[in-house]
C-alpha cells in the first residue's frame, strides 16, 4: 500500500483515501498469483522482523520499568477506592465526588 496508494495519490490528487482503497483493492484482485506473492513475501519478511523488535523491546529494561510503574499506578487506585468506601459521609457521594444536593434531578413531566 505505501508504495502503490502514494502513486495513485499523486496521479489522481483529487481522490479520497477511501477512493485509493477501492483502486487497490480492485488492482489486487486483477494481479496475477505470482505478483501477489511478491507482496506476500514482503508482508511475511516485515512481520517477522516487528515481531523480533516487539520482543525485544519487551524484555528491555524500560518496558520493565513501565510495567512496574502500571501495576504500581493500579495498586494504588484500588487502595484509593478502597479508603473511599469505608468513609461515609452523608450527603457525599465519594464515587463522582459530588454532594447529593449538586446533582441534577430530573422532575418527571
Amino acid at each position: 500500500f505505501k508504495h502503490v496508494g502514494g502513486t495513485i495519490k499523486q496521479d489522481n490528487p483529487s481522490l479520497k483515501w477511501a477512493e485509493i482503497g477501492k483502486e487497490l483493492g480492485q488492482r489486487w484482485r486483477n494481479m496475477a498469483d505470482e505478483e501477489k506473492q511478491k507482496y506476500l513475501d514482503q508482508y511475511e519478511s516485515e512481520k517477522a522482523e516487528y515481531n523480533r523488535a516487539n520482543q525485544l523491546y519487551q524484555q528491555s529494561p524500560a518496558y520493565q520499568a513501565y510495567l512496574a510503574a502500571k501495576e504500581q499506578q493500579k495498586q494504588q487506585e484500588q487502595e484509593i477506592k478502597e479508603k473511599a468506601a469505608q468513609i461515609s459521609l452523608p450527603g457525599v457521594d465519594f464515587t463522582t465526588g459530588l454532594r447529593n444536593s449538586e446533582r441534577i434531578k430530573v422532575q418527571p413531566a
